[in-house]
C-alpha cells in the first residue's frame, strides 16, 4: 500500500519579489549589507538637520520632514539642543503629519516627548523610540520641536527616520 510518507512534494524557492497581483509586491528583504529598494519592505527614509533655530518661544515648529508613500512604517526621532541664553519651562519633541504650530496627532508617551532644557554650558536632547504609522497615501511626516526661552534663541539638530514595515 502507498502511504503519504512515500511521497515528497517540493516547491521551488522564491527569490526576489513575489507578485501577488498586478499592484502588490511582497519584498523578500535583503541578506547582505545593501539597502532595500524604494517601495519594498525594509526601505529607509531619513532626514538629518543641524543647528536650526527654534521657532518663537512657546511655539511648535518643524525641525525637518520626510515624505513617505502608502504603507506601514516604523518611525523614530532624536534631537539635541544647545542654547546661548536662558531656557525656561519645557522643551518638547514630536512626530506628526500636521505641520506648523500644531499639536494635532501628538500623544505624550507615544510620539511626543518632553525633556530637560539645555543651558549655556550643557546641551540636552531626547528621542522618540520606534512607533508604527500606517499611511493610505503619500504623506509628509514632520519632526516637530518646541521650547520655552527668554533670552538667546536655542538651536536644535535632529534626525527623523522611517523603515517600511510592510
Amino acid at each position: 500500500p502507498t502511504t503519504a510518507s512515500n511521497y515528497t512534494a517540493t516547491m521551488p524557492a522564491a527569490t526576489g519579489n513575489v507578485l501577488l497581483s498586478t499592484t502588490q509586491l511582497v519584498g523578500t528583504g535583503t541578506t547582505t549589507n545593501d539597502s532595500a529598494s524604494t517601495g519594498y519592505v525594509g526601505e529607509v527614509v531619513l532626514s538629518t538637520v543641524s543647528l536650526v533655530n527654534y521657532p518663537t518661544t512657546a511655539t511648535w515648529g518643524d525641525l525637518t520632514s520626510i515624505s513617505l508613500t502608502a504603507g506601514d512604517w516604523d518611525i523614530a526621532a532624536i534631537t539635541q539642543q544647545t542654547t546661548p541664553g536662558t531656557m525656561t519651562g519645557e522643551t518638547r519633541l514630536g512626530i506628526s503629519v500636521t505641520s506648523g504650530n500644531s499639536t494635532t496627532g501628538l500623544t505624550i508617551g507615544y510620539n511626543r516627548l518632553t525633556f530637560a532644557n539645555a543651558t549655556a554650558t550643557t546641551d540636552s536632547g531626547g528621542s522618540i523610540p520606534m512607533y508604527r504609522l500606517s499611511l493610505a497615501s503619500t504623506t509628509t511626516v514632520y519632526l516637530k520641536f518646541y521650547a520655552d526661552y527668554s533670552t538667546g534663541t536655542p538651536k536644535a539638530s535632529g534626525t527623523i527616520i522611517a523603515r517600511r514595515r510592510r
